[in-house]
């Protein structure tokens, strides 16, 4: 007996679903049609610039992520805001060196491409599993590590064992 294939690729709906929440998150319901159009574009983007198959992720992980982005986000815009507005305030930069324990996967890029969310950080170089962050507020490790926990959640991986 042959397994008849599945007409549509989960991993695709997964990645819609993921997209069109941040898009909501991000923007609200209002420009509902502009979202429609950069959730299509995002995805072309996506499958033409990184055809690896997609991870899967959790939904309970998406749930507690985009909280915790946002709040991230507005963190970090509040910081570089007032730093800006206020240039006495003193710089404590920091150089790190953060070992990735996210495998080479979406997770990974994920948490690189928001690690320069958290307040006053930027990701700088990516050298095997060795991640370079620049700080200019202190040292990020804390926060990286909160990071790297929420970004193994929202795509179901225990950092333990990388599965």
């Amino acid at each position: 007996m042959v397994e008849q294939q599945p007409r549509h690729n989960p991993l695709s709906l997964q990645l819609i679903v993921l997209l069109a929440v941040l898009w909501l998150a991000l923007t609200g319901i209002a420009d509902w049609y502009f979202g429609i159009v950069a959730v299509a574009l995002a995805l072309a983007a996506s499958v033409w610039l990184a055809p690896m198959q997609l991870t899967r992720f959790s939904v309970p992980g998406l749930a507690r992520f985009v909280p915790f982005f946002l709040v991230q986000s507005l963190a970090g815009g509040v910081d570089v805001g007032r730093r800006a507005l206020h240039p006495g305030l003193p710089l404590d930069i920091h150089d790190c060196r953060y070992r990735l324990r996210l495998p080479a996967s979406q997770a990974r890029s994920v948490f690189i491409g928001t690690v320069s969310l958290l307040p006053g950080t930027l990701s700088r170089e990516l050298d095997g599993d060795m991640l370079h962050v620049h700080s200019i507020a202190g040292d990020p490790t804390a926060g990286l590590q909160r990071l790297e926990h929420r970004v193994a959640d929202l795509f179901g991986i225990d950092l333990v064992t990388g599965a």
